[in-house]
């Protein structure tokens, strides 16, 4: 666990960037973590935009009050005065931090939790969040292709066996995976290499 918590706070410094050579980077990543992240794999149960948007808010404008700091209570205080309280300071999450955080989510759901690959700091890399992020906007992007023709005597069972598998590669299911994954050849996905 603690040691989940340190890949998480080092990776939201170093990856995301929320501050490597500042002191504010570690406040920032502890701040997110308060928001209910344990390990890198929780990337997963954010809503890859609104959820990190929110998150984000949070910590930005945080809810409830701290009380004051330079408050001093007057002896004798017969008035029974408490110590007032002020609205709790959040951390500025810098706009570029906030988009990687979330293509990090959407790499987290989308393309590792829907093939069962291990969801890591290296998987979710800069280098990698690039990727997921051209891989977004081409799933954004994406026009759905015309089915395959019905089985004649010039379109056979062979022609449909052998333009089957591109055809799935070009259309996308519900969490808008190719369905190409259905006809591989092993249930076991491979590892990936440790960059792109």
């Amino acid at each position: 666990m603690a040691a989940d918590l340190a890949a998480l706070r080092t990776y939201l410094i170093d990856a995301i960037g929320l501050g490597a050579t500042t002191p504010l980077g570690l406040e920032r990543a502890n701040a997110i973590i308060d928001e209910g992240l344990e390990s890198i794999t929780d990337l997963v149960d954010l809503s890859h935009e609104d959820g990190v948007k929110t998150l984000c808010y949070n910590v930005r404008k945080p809810a409830g009050s701290i009380p004051q700091p330079d408050w001093i209570e007057p002896e004798p205080n017969p008035q029974n005065l408490r110590e007032p309280t002020i609205p709790k300071t959040g951390q500025a999450i810098p706009t570029i931090c906030e988009q990687r955080l979330t293509i990090a989510a959407y790499g987290a759901k989308v393309s590792y939790r829907s093939i069962n690959r291990q969801i890591s700091t290296v998987s979710l890399n800069r280098d990698r969040l690039r990727a997921f992020q051209r891989h977004q906007e081409m799933i954004k992007n994406h026009t759905e292709s015309e089915s395959l023709p019905e089985q004649s005597k010039t379109f056979t069972a062979q022609k449909f066996l052998d333009q089957l598998p591109t055809y799935l590669r070009e259309i996308l299911g519900v969490n808008k995976d190719s369905l190409a994954y259905v006809i591989r050849e092993s249930l076991v996905v491979p590892i990936n290499p440790p960059t792109l």
